[in-house]
C-alpha cells in the first residue's frame, strides 16, 4: 500500500496501466477519501502534466456532482491527488447489476444536469463514460471525475491520427473526436458521449463494440446504433429516441443544450410516475442554446460534395486523379475538401494535408513535407506490429535511398531506422533520384488496401519545386489509388501562373483532372445558416439574411466573421425573457462595418490585449501554422507565458490548437516542467484562416517587419543545435534574408552568406532548383568586394552552387555570366574543370552534343589530355592500334588488381570523358573510339577507380566492334563487371551494365542473356538518377527483345510502357529510339493501313523526325531508323527500298558499332542483295558482289564466335547464295540447318524467315507441295510471333498449306494438318520410326498381312487407342481393318460398308464422309465439345476426346482413310505425330495399291507381275532415298562441313552422356581445348581459303591422333575440343603436348602454325560436374597460355594453373 502523510490507506480500488486508486481516510477527521496516483516508478512527463491538469480543472469546478479534490501532494516523486470518496465506478456497478427504467431515468437526469453545469463553467469534459462516473448506491448520487483531457476552449480541432492515439474512450467518443469528420469538437461532443453512456445504462451494453479501433471509429462516423428499444423492449420508444438524438452523427442534429435534453428526460420520468409508461411527444421543444455558435455544416455545396466523393470512389477503385477546387479566399474550399474524411475511414484510406504559406514561398516542398511528416507521425502512434509492417514496406520501396526522404522528412528515421549514406551525384542526377524515390515513397501508402488522399491548400502560393513534384507523382499511368486535391484562389492565378502549366501537362499526359468552382452562397443558403445559428425560422431572419448577403457577398468566411462581430458588438443577442435569439437591424445598419474581411478581422484583433496582438504578429511572421517552441524562442517567453499571451486569441477562435499538447503547458506546475522541450515542440497552433494571419501581419508596420524577421531569425539561430539548424535551415535563412538590409556587421553578413549556401545546397539536393537559385543569389549579394582574395574557397563554392542552380533553372544567360567570372577567378585547373562540367551538362540538357563535346575537349586539354583536331581514319586507327598493342602486354584478368587512381587531375579527366561518352557515340563516333581508348589506358597507367568499370566496358566495345577481337573484348566486359563489383558504387551500375550488355555480351552469349541485366541497368539508373543511360537501357531492352523474337503483342505493350517511362523521366534522345522500336512492332502487328516499310504512325513519324535527327547530328538515331526500315522492307518484299536503307545504314555504320543492330544490318543487307540479284544488270551485280561478300564474311566470322546468335543467320544467307548459284543440294541443306538452328537457338523471326525462303526455293524448283509445307510453317511461326501484317502478306504472295495447332483451336476442326515443329525437315524427324516401318512392310504384298502391319505401326507411332482403316471398293468406302492398343490387329472377314447402319456403332460417319469428300484432315482435340461434330451419336455414346481422320493419298488420288481416336486425353495427336503419319501415308498408299493389285491379279499372266515389280521397286527406291536423306541430314546436323569433325551441337549432347557415365562408374575423363594462334592475322594476310586449309589440316591431324573412344569437335572458329574418356589429367596433358608438337611441325600451305592448349579433368571439379564447368577451366587455361606467349599447354587446377611448353611471356 502507498504511504501518504495524514492519510490512512486501507484498500486498493482500481489498478490500470496508467494509475492506481486507493480508498482510505484522513487521520485528522476520519473523513473517507480516495487517493489517486500514477502507476510505475518513472511515469512520462506528459502523464504527470495531464495528472496535474486533472486536479486543477476539478479544483475550479465547485459543483455538487463533480468530485471534490482536496489536495495535490508529491509522494516519492510521484503526484498524488486526494479527493472525496464518491462511491464506486459506475462501469463496475453496471457489470454487476441492471437498473429499472425509473432508476435509469433518474441517473440520466442527474448526469445531464451535471454536464450542463460543467459547460456553464466553460469546460468540455471530452470523456463522459461509465468509468468516469462514481455512483453511491446508498445516497443514490453520482460524481463526474477525470478531467485530464478536458478543454477550456469553446472548440477544438482534432488532427487525423492513429485511433489508438485518440483522446477519450473509443466506445463513447463522438464522431468529431475521431478527427475524421471535418468538424471541430465543442460542448455538443459531450452530448454524444452522454447518449452513448445512457445507451449503456439502458441496454446493459455499449452502443458499439469491437476490438479493432479503426472499426470503432468507422462505427461512430457512419453506422447508426440499434435503437435501445429494439434491444430491450421494456424501454419506451420515446426514451430510445432521446438517446439516439443525443448520438446524432452531426452536432447540429443533436440536442443543442443540456437543458433541452434534461427537459425531455424529465417529461419521460413524469409520465412514468403518472402513467407507469412513457408516451411519444415532440422532442427538443425547449432546446434553445444560449451560446452563440455558427454551425459547422456546409450550406449550398451538395453538388460539389458529390463530385468530391465520386472522385474518391474512382480512386478507391484504382484510378489516380487530381481535383482542383477553385474560388475566392474564404469561399469554403478547405471545408468542402475535408468532407472526404468520412468516406476515407470507410475505405480504410489515408488523408493528409498541407498548406502553402504566403510568406514562405521560397521554402521548397513546405506543404508537401508538412503533409507527409504528419502521416509519418500518425504511423509512429501505431502498434509495434503495425509499425513493423510499414517499416518493411518502406524499406522495400525506398531501397538504398532512404536517406533521400529522411533529409526532407526527418521523422521517417524513427520509423525505418538509420539508413546507409547515399552517393554524391551531379545535381541533375540527384534531382532524378529524389523524384523517383519520393514517388516510390508515396506509392507505399497509395494502394488498394488504403487509397491515399493528399490535400494541398493555397496552391496559388506553391513553390515551383512543389508543383513539379505534384506533376511527377501523377505522371505514371501505372500508379493507382492516389487522389491529390488542390485548392487555390483563382483570382490570384493567371494564365501564366506555373500551376496552370502543370494542369495542362497533366491533362495532356492522360491524368484525370477535374475542377470544382465554388461560388458565393445564395440568399437561401445564407438564410439557412443564420436560421440554424439563431434557432429562428427562415421567415423571421429574412431581412437579417439579406443584409448579411449585401455586406459579405455570400462569402462563407466573411459571413461567419461578420456574424461574430455583430454578436461581440451586441447587435445580435439572446433575449432571456423571450428565451430566444434576437437582433437589431437598425443597430446593424448604423454600424460602420467594413466591406473587407481582412479589415473586419483586424478590428477584432485590435480588441484583444496588447500582449496578445504582439504575439500574434510574431506568429504571423512564423507562418500559418507555428509551433509553441518557435513562438517561445521568437518572443523570448517561456512556453507557459507564450500560451498565456495567446490564450485570448484561442478563446476567440482566431487561433486554433493543432493538437492537445497545448493543455500541458497551461498547468500551474513547475516552470522547469513547462519549459520542457517535449511539450513546446509538440504544441502547435494554426490561424483560423490565412486572412487572419494576413490581418495579424498587417498590424506590423512596414519598417518593423524586417526588424521582426531579423530578430526571429537570430533567435532561432542562437537556440538551435546543429541538427535543428539543418532541419530548420530554410526557415532560419528565410527570416534572416527578410531582414538582411539591417545587417551591417561584416561577420554576420558572412555568416548569413554561409547559411544561404547551406540552404542552397540542401535545396539542390532536394531538387528545389528555384529556391536554390534564390538562396545562392542572395548569398552572393552578401559577399564583400574583396571576397576572392579574403575567402577564395567559400566564394568559389557559393558561385559554383549558384552556377549549378542557374543551369538547372534554365537561367542560361546568368549561368554564362557567372561561368565567365568563375573561369577568370579560378586559381587552378581543377576548379576550372568544375565550371566546365556544369557548362557541359547544360549543353547536353538542351540537346547540343557537339557543343558538349567542344567544351569537354577544352577542359580535357587543361588536364593534359589532348585529342587530335583532325580525326581522320588513319589517325583514329593508329591510336586504336597503339592502345590494343599496349593492352596486349597484360593479361586482362590482372587489370583487376591495378592500384588505386589517386591523382585528382586523372580522376577529373576520367569524369569528364565518362560524362561526354554518350554525346560522342551519338554525334561523333570517331571520337568515341578515342575516348574509349583513353579511358581504358588512363586506368591501365594510373590505376583503377569506380569509373574504370565503364572504361573497360567501353574498350570491350572497341575490341568487339572495331578490332574484331571478340574473345578479348568479351573478357574486358567480364573485367568491367568485376571492377564494378569491387567498388560496388550503385551510381556506376547503370552505365556499366548498359555498356557490357549492349555492346559486348551478345558477341559470345545468347541475346536473351542481355535482357535481365538491361532491366537492372534501367532500374539502377532510376534509383541513382542516371536517367540518360536508364533511358538507353530501356530502349535497348525492347529492341533486343524484338530481335530475339519476343511475342509482338506482349512486346508492344511492354515497349509502350517503357516509351511512357522514358518520356516521364525526360530523356528525349532515347525516347526517339524507343519510339522507332515501338513503331516497328506496330507495323509488324499490322495495325497500320499504309506501307509497313514506312515508320510513320502513332508512335513515330519518320517524315517529321528525319530532319530532327539530322539537325542534332544524331547519327545513331538515323542508323537505328534505317536498320529497322531495312528489316521491314525486306520482310515485306520491297527489295529496292531495302537496298536503299542498307545504303543509308552503311553511311552511319559507325554509330551502331558493336551493337546487335550491326549484325541485323549485315544479315538483312545480304538477304536483300540476294533477293534483288536476278533483277540487277551486270554493272549492278558487279557493284553488289563485293558488298555481298563483305556481308557474308562478317556473318561467317560472327557465326564462328557466337554460333548461338549468328550461325543460323549465316547459314540462311549461304542458302540464298547457293540458290543464286544453282547449287540446289547445298542450298537445300543450308535452309534445313538454318531452320533447325534458329529453332534450337529460339530466334522465332529468323526461323519463320528461313521457312519462307525455303518455301520460295522449293517453289522455284517446281515442288509446289513441298513449298506449300514450308510456307505453312513460315505462316505458323509468323503467327506465333504476332506479325499479323507479315502473315497477311505471306498469304497473298505464296501458296500456303496453312497449319493449325490442335490445342490452340480447342475443339474446332481444320481442313488442314497441324504442325508446330521444325523436326519434320531435319534429323529431328523420327528417322528410326520411318526406317522401321519401311522395313516391316517393304516385302509384304499379301493384303491382310500388310493391313495388320500398317495398323500396328500406326497405333505405335500415332499415340492412338484405336485405329480404323477404310479402303474403297467399287466406289464404296468400307472398313477393312479395326484395331485397338494392346490387341492384335484385326482385318475383317467381311468388310463393313460406310453406308450401313452397323457403321454408326464403329465410327463417327459424318467425320469419315467429310474427309472422303474434301480429302482434308480433321483433327479434334476434344471431340465431345466440338461445335460441329459433337452431336453425332457415336461421339456422344463413346465420349470421344482426341480424334484424327486423314486421307491416304498418292499421286493426287485418295486410296484410303485412316481413322484414329484416343479417349484417355484431349489433344493426343501432336503435330510431330501427324507429320510422321503424313510422311508414312505415301508409302502406305503405294503398299496398299501393290497388295490390292497382287490380290486381284494373281490369276493373270506374268506380264502383270512386271507391273507389280515395277511398283515395288518404286517403293524400295523411295525408302532408300528416305534412309539416305536421313543419314545425310544427321551428318549435316552433327558434323562441321569444313573439317568433318563433330560440331558443337553434337559435342554438347555426347559430353553430357559421357560425363554421367564417367561419374557413375568412377572413371577418369578429361578435355583438351586448343586454339590456333594468330589465326585472324593468318586469315587476313593469306585469305580465307588458306585459313580453311589450316583448319582442315589441324582437324585431320586430330582425327588421326584420337582413340576410337575419344571425340574431336570443332567448337567454333579456330577453337577445337577433345573429349577423352578413361583418361586422367596427367595422360591428357601428355596427349596435349604431343598434339602441340605435331601441329608445330604440320606447316600446312607452307605456313608455320602453332596452337595454345588448356587441359582440365573431372578430378578438378569440386561441385557438380558438367561440361560447362570442365570447359570453363580448360578455356581459362587457354587464355593463360595466350597471355604467357602462346604455343604452350596449361593444365588447370583447383588452385594454381600448371605451365609447360615454350617460355617467354609478354612483359607485364
Amino acid at each position: 500500500m502507498i504511504s501518504i502523510p495524514g492519510i490512512q490507506v486501507n484498500q486498493l480500488l482500481h489498478q490500470s496501466q496508467n494509475s492506481l486508486v486507493y480508498r482510505g481516510y484522513r487521520l485528522m477527521d476520519h473523513v473517507q477519501v480516495v487517493v489517486k496516483t500514477l502507476a510505475g516508478e518513472h511515469p512520462s512527463i506528459e502523464a504527470i502534466v495531464k495528472f496535474r491538469r486533472e486536479f486543477e480543472i476539478a479544483k475550479k469546478l465547485d459543483l455538487e456532482r463533480v468530485i471534490k479534490v482536496h489536495q495535490l501532494d508529491k509522494v516519492s516523486g510521484l503526484p498524488v491527488i486526494v479527493m472525496e470518496d464518491g462511491g464506486e465506478s459506475f462501469d463496475r456497478f453496471l457489470r454487476d447489476q441492471s437498473l429499472d427504467l425509473y432508476s435509469a431515468l433518474d441517473i440520466s437526469l442527474k448526469l445531464t444536469e451535471t454536464i450542463g453545469e460543467i459547460h456553464q463553467n466553460y469546460i468540455i469534459h471530452k470523456d463522459i463514460n461509465p468509468s468516469n462516473i462514481l455512483w453511491d448506491s446508498k445516497t443514490r448520487e453520482l460524481k463526474v471525475i477525470d478531467f485530464g483531457i478536458s478543454s477550456e476552449l469553446s472548440r477544438e480541432t482534432v488532427a487525423v491520427q492513429n485511433p489508438r492515439g485518440l483522446e477519450g474512450t473509443l466506445n463513447y467518443i463522438s464522431p468529431e473526436q475521431t478527427g475524421r469528420m471535418n468538424r471541430a469538437v465543442d460542448y455538443r461532443s459531450d452530448f454524444y458521449s452522454l447518449g452513448a453512456t445512457l445507451y449503456h445504462i439502458l441496454t446493459g451494453q455499449p452502443c458499439f463494440d469491437s476490438s479493432d479501433p479503426m472499426e470503432l471509429v468507422h462505427f461512430h462516423i457512419a453506422q447508426h446504433p440499434v435503437p435501445p428499444c429494439k434491444i430491450n423492449p421494456q424501454i419506451p420508444e420515446v426514451v430510445s429516441n432521446i438517446v439516439l438524438k443525443l448520438m446524432a452523427k452531426l452536432a447540429e442534429d443533436r440536442y443543442q443544450s443540456a437543458a433541452g435534453a434534461h427537459h425531455d428526460l424529465l417529461q419521460c420520468r413524469q409520465q412514468l410516475e403518472e402513467h407507469k409508461t412513457c408516451y411519444a411527444f415532440p422532442l427538443a421543444q425547449d432546446d434553445i442554446s444560449t451560446a452563440f455558435r455558427i454551425p459547422q455544416k456546409l450550406y449550398g455545396r451538395d453538388k460539389e460534395v458529390n463530385t468530391l466523393l465520386r472522385c474518391f470512389d474512382r480512386v478507391s477503385a484504382g484510378h489516380r486523379e487530381i481535383l482542383m477546387v477553385r474560388g475566392y479566399s474564404g469561399i469554403g474550399k478547405s471545408l468542402l475538401i475535408h468532407e472526404v474524411q468520412k468516406p476515407i475511414v470507410k475505405n480504410k484510406g489515408l488523408f493528409i494535408e498541407g498548406k502553402f504559406d504566403q510568406f514562405k514561398r521560397n521554402i521548397p516542398y513546405a506543404s508537401i513535407i508538412q503533409a507527409f511528416q504528419e502521416l509519418v507521425r500518425q504511423l509512429l502512434t501505431a502498434t509495434d506490429l503495425e509499425i513493423e509492417h510499414w517499416r518493411g514496406l518502406l524499406l522495400e520501396s525506398l531501397g538504398p535511398n532512404g536517406l533521400v526522404i529522411i533529409d526532407v522528412i526527418p521523422d521517417l528515421a524513427l520509423l525505418i531506422g538509420p539508413q546507409p549514406a547515399i552517393p554524391e551525384l551531379t545535381p541533375e542526377e540527384a534531382n532524378n533520384r529524389f523524384k523517383l524515390t519520393f514517388k516510390n515513397f508515396v506509392k507505399t501508402f497509395a494502394n488498394e488496401k488504403h487509397p491515399l488522399v493528399v490535400f494541398l491548400d493555397d496552391l496559388q502560393w506553391a513553390d515551383i519545386p512543389s508543383l513539379q513534384l505534384i506533376e511527377n507523382l501523377l505522371s505514371n499511368a501505372t500508379d493507382k489509388h492516389l487522389l491529390i486535391i488542390g485548392a487555390y484562389r483563382d483570382n490570384e492565378v493567371n494564365l501564366v501562373h506555373p500551376l496552370i502549366g502543370v494542369q495542362k501537362r497533366l491533362e495532356e499526359s492522360g491524368v484525370h483532372l477535374r475542377s470544382v468552382d465554388l461560388t458565393p452562397l445564395k440568399l437561401d443558403h445564407v438564410s439557412g445558416l443564420i436560421s440554424d445559428t439563431l434557432h429562428s425560422s427562415p421567415e423571421r431572419i429574412q431581412a437579417l439574411a439579406q443584409l448579411c448577403v449585401d455586406k459579405t457577398q455570400g462569402n462563407p468566411f466573411f459571413l461567419s466573421q461578420f456574424l461574430r462581430s455583430l454578436y461581440e458588438r451586441e447587435a445580435i443577442y439572446f433575449d432571456l425573457k423571450a428565451a430566444r435569439w434576437d437582433w437589431s437591424i437598425e443597430k446593424i445598419q448604423q454600424m460602420q462595418a467594413t466591406d473587407n474581411v481582412v479589415h473586419l478581422v483586424v478590428n477584432r484583433l485590435r480588441n484583444l490585449a496588447e500582449s496578445t496582438q504582439a504575439i500574434l504578429q510574431t506568429a504571423a511572421c512564423i507562418g500559418a501554422t507555428f509551433s509553441l517552441k518557435l513562438l517561445s524562442i521568437a518572443t523570448q517567453l517561456t512556453p507557459a507565458e507564450a500560451t498565456k499571451a495567446l490564450w485570448p486569441a484561442l478563446q476567440a477562435g482566431l487561433v486554433l490548437p493543432v493538437n492537445d499538447a497545448y493543455k500541458f503547458v497551461q498547468t500551474e506546475a513547475d516552470e522547469a516542467l513547462n519549459s520542457h522541450h517535449q511539450f513546446a515542440s509538440a504544441t502547435a497552433f494554426k490561424f483560423l484562416h490565412d486572412r487572419v494571419q494576413q490581418a495579424a501581419y498587417s498590424l506590423i508596420d512596414d519598417e518593423a517587419r524586417s526588424e521582426l524577421h531579423l530578430c526571429i531569425g537570430r533567435l532561432l539561430l542562437v537556440h538551435a543545435n546543429e541538427e535543428e539548424k539543418e532541419e530548420q535551415i530554410f526557415e532560419i535563412v528565410n527570416h534572416l534574408n527578410l531582414g538582411k538590409g539591417l545587417i551591417t556587421e561584416a561577420e554576420e553578413r558572412q555568416q548569413l552568406a554561409t547559411l544561404n549556401l547551406r540552404a542552397a545546397e540542401k535545396a539542390l539536393a532536394s531538387s528545389a532548383y528555384g529556391p536554390a537559385f534564390a538562396f545562392a543569389k542572395t548569398g552572393l549579394a552578401l559577399l564583400p568586394d574583396d571576397c576572392w582574395t579574403s575567402n577564395y574557397s567559400f566564394s568559389f563554392a557559393l558561385y559554383h552552387c549558384a552556377l549549378q542552380s542557374a543551369y538547372l533553372t534554365a537561367e542560361f544567360d546568368q549561368m554564362e555570366c557567372w561561368a565567365a567570372l568563375l573561369l577568370a577567378m579560378a586559381k587552378d585547373d581543377l576548379d576550372r574543370v568544375k565550371v566546365f562540367e556544369v557548362k557541359i551538362q547544360a549543353a547536353m540538357a538542351v540537346n547540343q552534343p557537339l557543343k558538349a563535346i567542344e567544351l569537354a575537349l577544352q577542359v580535357l586539354a587543361l588536364l593534359g589530355v589532348n585529342f587530335p583536331k583532325a580525326l581522320s581514319q588513319q589517325v583514329v586507327g593508329a591510336e586504336l592500334h597503339a592502345a590494343v598493342e599496349e593492352f596486349a602486354a597484360y593479361p586482362v584478368e590482372d587489370l583487376l588488381n591495378l592500384p588505386e587512381m589517386t591523382d585528382p587531375v586523372d580522376v577529373a579527366a576520367m569524369g569528364v570523358m565518362n560524362r561526354i561518352y554518350s554525346a560522342t557515340y551519338i554525334a561523333k563516333p570517331e571520337l568515341m573510339i578515342l575516348v574509349s581508348c583513353r579511358l581504358a589506358l588512363l586506368s591501365l597507367r594510373k590505376g583503377n577507380m569506380p569509373i574504370s568499370s565503364f572504361a573497360y566496358s567501353a574498350f570491350g566495345l572497341v575490341l568487339c566492334g572495331l578490332v574484331g577481337d571478340i574473345s578479348r573484348g568479351h573478357r574486358f566486359g567480364e573485367l568491367a563487371l568485376k571492377v564494378y563489383d569491387r567498388y560496388h558504387l550503385t551510381q556506376h551500375k547503370c552505365r556499366t551494365y548498359f555498356m557490357v550488355n549492349n555492346f559486348v555480351w551478345h558477341w559470345k552469349r545468347h541475346l536473351k542473356e542481355t535482357h535481365k541485366p538491361l532491366l537492372e541497368s534501367y532500374q539502377s539508373g532510376l534509383d541513382t538518377g542516371e536517367l540518360e543511360f536508364a533511358g538507353y537501357a530501356a530502349f535497348i531492352y525492347t529492341d533486343y527483345c524484338l530481335f530475339a523474337g519476343k511475342q509482338l503483342g506482349e512486346l508492344f505493350e511492354e515497349s509502350g510502357h517503357y516509351i511512357s517511362a522514358i518520356d516521364r523521366i525526360g530523356q528525349q534522345t532515347p525516347l526517339y529510339y524507343a519510339q522507332i522500336v515501338g513503331q516497328t512492332v506496330q507495323n509488324l502487328k499490322g495495325e497500320l493501313s499504309e506501307s509497313p516499310g514506312l515508320l510513320s504512325g502513332k508512335l513515330y513519324d519518320e517524315l517529321a523526325m528525319h530532319n530532327v535527327h539530322k539537325e542534332a547530328n544524331d547519327q545513331t538515331a538515323l542508323a537505328f531508323l534505317y536498320v529497322h526500315k531495312l528489316m521491314l522492307n525486306y520482310l515485306f518484299g520491297n527489295t529496292s527500298a531495302a537496298l536503299e536503307c542498307a545504303k543509308e545504314v552503311e553511311s552511319y555504320a559507325g554509330a551502331i558499332t558493336a551493337m546487335f543492330h550491326d549484325t541485323i544490318y549485315h544479315f538483312y543487307a545480304a538477304l536483300s542483295i540476294c533477293s534483288a540479284w536476278p533483277n540487277l544488270d551486270d554493272t549492278q551485280q558487279q557493284e553488289f558482289a563485293s558488298k555481298l561478300e563483305q556481308h557474308r564474311e562478317k556473318l561467317r566470322v560472327w557465326s564462328d564466335n557466337c554460333p548461338i546468335n549468328q550461325q543460323h543467320k549465316h547459314l540462311l544467307v549461304e542458302a540464298e547464295w547457293h540458290r543464286l548459284n544453282g547449287e540446289e543440294a547445298a542450298a537445300r541443306n543450308a535452309y534445313k540447318l538454318a531452320i533447325e538452328l534458329a529453332q534450337n537457338n529460339e530466334f522465332l523471326p529468323e526461323e519463320a524467315l528461313a521457312y519462307e525462303l525455303a518455301a520460295k526455293f522449293w517453289n522455284g524448283l517446281g515442288e509446289i507441295n513441298i513449298g506449300e509445307l514450308y510456307a505453312g510453317h513460315a505462316h505458323h511461326r509468323y503467327q506465333l510471333w504476332g506479325a499479323h501484317a507479315k502473315v497477311k502478306q505471306l498469304e497473298q504472295e505464296l501458296p500456303v498449306r496453312t497449319l493449325s495447332q490442335g490445342d490452340s483451336l480447342s475443339g474446332t476442326y481444320s481442313k488442314t494438318m497441324s504442325y508446330t515443329s521444325a523436326k519434320d525437315l531435319g534429323d529431328s524427324l523420327d528417322i528410326l520410326s520411318i526406317m522401321k516401318a519401311s522395313q516391316a512392310v517393304a516385302g509384304e504384298i499379301v493384303l491382310d498381312s500388310l493391313l495388320k502391319k500398317i495398323m500396328a505401326i500406326v497405333i505405335e507411332n500415332a499415340g492412338a487407342q484405336r485405329g480404323v482403316l477404310f479402303l474403297q471398293q467399287d466406289k464404296h468406302w468400307q472398313i477393312v481393318a479395326d484395331t485397338s492398343i494392346g490387341q492384335n490387329p484385326v482385318t475383317l472377314t467381311r468388310p463393313i460398308d460406310l453406308e450401313s447402319e452397323e457403321v454408326n456403332q464403329l465410327v463417327p460417319r459424318s467425320v469419315i464422309e467429310y474427309v472422303a469428300r474434301t480429302q482434308e484432315n480433321i483433327v479434334l482435340t476434344d471431340a465431345s465439345n466440338d461445335e460441329v461434330f459433337a452431336h453425332g451419336s457415336y461421339i456422344i455414346v463413346r465420349q470421344v476426346k482426341s480424334l484424327l481422320c486423314m486421307p491416304i493419298i498418292h499421286q493426287h488420288k485418295i486410296n484410303g482413310i485412316l481413322y484414329l481416336e484416343n479417349n484417355l486425353t484431349t489433344g493426343a495427336f501432336t503435330e510431330q505425330r501427324i507429320e510422321l503419319l503424313t510422311l508414312l501415308s505415301s508409302w502406305m498408299s503405294i503398299s496398299i495399291d501393290n497388295a490390292q493389285l497382287y490380290q486381284a491379279q494373281q490369276a493373270l499372266n506374268d506380264n502383270l507381275e512386271n507391273l507389280v515389280e515395277q511398283r515395288t521397286q518404286e517403293l524400295s527406291a523411295a525408302l532408300k532415298d528416305i534412309e539416305k536423306q536421313g543419314k545425310k541430314l544427321y551428318e549435316l546436323a552433327m558434323k562441321d562441313q569444313l573439317t568433318k569433325l563433330y560440331n558443337r551441337h553434337y559435342l554438347l549432347e555426347i559430353a553430357a552422356k559421357t560425363i554421367k557415365e564417367a561419374e557413375r562408374f568412377g572413371k577418369p575423363l578429361s578435355i583438351i581445348v586448343l586454339d590456333i594462334d594468330h589465326f585472324k592475322k593468318l586469315n587476313d594476310s593469306h585469305g580465307h581459303q588458306v585459313g580453311d586449309q589450316v583448319l582442315a589440316s589441324v582437324a585431320e591431324l586430330l582425327m588421326t591422333a584420337m582413340r576410337s573412344t575419344d571425340v574431336a569437335a570443332r567448337f567454333g572458329g579456330e577453337e577445337f575440343v577433345l573429349l577423352l574418356s578413361h583418361c586422367a589429367l596427367a595422360e591428357a596433358k601428355a596427349k596435349a603436348e604431343e598434339l602441340r608438337e605435331k601441329i608445330q611441325q604440320l606447316q600446312p600451305s607452307g605456313l608455320q602454325v602453332t596452337a595454345s592448349f588448356g587441359v582440365s579433368a573431372l578430378e578438378l571439379i569440386s561441385g557438380e560436374a558438367s561440361f560447362n564447368a570442365l570447359f570453363k577451366l580448360a578455356d581459362n587455361a587457354v587464355y593463360q597460355a595466350k597471355d604467357e606467349g602462346r604455343n604452350r599447354v596449361i593444365v588447370a587446377s583447383a588452385s594454381e594453373p600448371e605451365s609447360s611448353g615454350i617460355s617467354g611471356a609478354l612483359p607485364q
